[in-house]
């Protein structure tokens, strides 16, 4: 039988991968290479399939477009409206509530005493829906249009008042409050020196006033304008009466007057004496228990016999036969104001 020769095919790459290896020899494992990662790559976006929701011409891909739409024009109109409404709410703002402006009226005037009750009113010049805020200057405050405040202590205060709005704005006025304090009053009491009487002692702590000063005018064309002076003196060249005047100053330069008729005149003298017995019919007497200014001493024994001096001490008398003798004392002071008086003397 005669032998053709086959058709020749290529290898087979599934039967025998490695032409090398020979068809019957036991197989060899293999790992594949380790895969390399590709660098990061954003993941773009697909396109919805067509009419899958989303897609262009799907219901819900119409309707998201409209979405987007409406969103846009919203924006556009509100930033037009306020473009447009805001500065006319503003003046709309500023017509309602424009910047307030106030004064302050002080009822009676600016000038009070302690102890009066003062009214105070706000002058509202501008502004709408305001309240009101008061300080009086003496730590008290209160509120409200129209207030009353009465002041307990003098000197010059400076009411403050601040107006506020419902937006917040305020405006502000002060003016000042003269409180004085109560009215001086004049008093004076004059004493007689005790150890010269044409000098005269002068007190006016009878006065009344704020921080006082006190100026005086003794009648005589002497004065005493220290103003420290409460107590006083004057020393006078002769008697008679004297106008004196006293005018006290307070704090607040209020004054008054007080005017006092002074007799500078010599105290009634009074006469008294001692009698020693010496030895027999002599004593000696002693006057200085009497009083009275610059006095002179007239002795009469008793007996005719006499004696005159300036001095209390050093009258005597001797007796010429025993018997009780009346001596008398009399004194007379520099004005010729005089005084009397006797006693028995039983002489052995």
């Amino acid at each position: 039988m005669e032998s053709y020769p086959g058709p020749e095919y290529p290898p087979n790459p599934n039967l025998n991968p490695d032409p090398t290896v020979p068809m019957n020899a036991a197989p060899v494992a293999t790992m594949p290479p380790a895969p390399t990662m590709p660098p990061t790559v954003p993941a773009m976006p697909l396109a919805p399939a067509p009419g899958a929701p989303g897609a262009p011409g799907s219901s819900a891909g119409r309707a998201g477009i409209g979405v987007a739409l409406v969103v846009v024009v919203t924006i556009v109109v509100t930033a037009i409206v306020a473009s447009t409404i805001g500065p006319a709410l503003a003046q709309a703002r500023i017509a309602a509530y424009p910047q307030p402006s106030v004064a302050i009226t002080v009822g009676g005037g600016s000038t009070v005493r302690v102890g009066d009750t003062v009214q105070f009113t706000a002058q509202v010049n501008a502004g709408n829906d305001l309240t009101f805020a008061w300080d009086f200057g003496d730590g008290a405050t209160g509120s409200g249009a129209a207030v009353q405040h009465t002041y307990q202590n003098y000197g010059t205060m400076n009411v403050q008042l601040v107006a506020s709005d419902p937006i917040g704005q305020h405006a502000g006025a002060s003016s000042q409050v003269s409180v004085l304090p109560p009215p001086p009053q004049a008093c004076f009491n004059a004493t007689g020196d005790t150890n010269d009487p044409f000098v005269v002692d002068f007190d006016a702590s009878c006065s009344t006033g704020a921080q006082l000063q006190f100026y005086w005018d003794f009648g005589d064309g002497s004065t005493d304008n220290s103003g420290g002076d409460q107590q006083t003196q004057n020393q006078y060249a002769s008697l008679g009466t004297y106008h004196v005047s006293l005018r006290v100053v307070d704090t607040s330069g209020q004054s008054d007057s007080v005017t006092h008729d002074v007799q500078v005149q010599l105290p009634r003298p009074t006469a008294s004496f001692t009698v020693s017995n010496d030895f027999g019919d002599c004593f000696s007497f002693d006057a200085s228990a009497s009083t009275g200014y610059q006095l002179t001493y007239n002795w009469s024994f008793g007996d005719g016999n006499t004696s005159t001096g300036n001095s209390y001490s050093g009258a005597s008398n001797c007796y010429a036969s025993s018997g009780s003798y009346t001596v008398q004392l009399t004194v007379t002071d520099a004005g010729n104001q005089s005084a009397s008086t006797s006693q028995t003397v039983n002489a052995p």
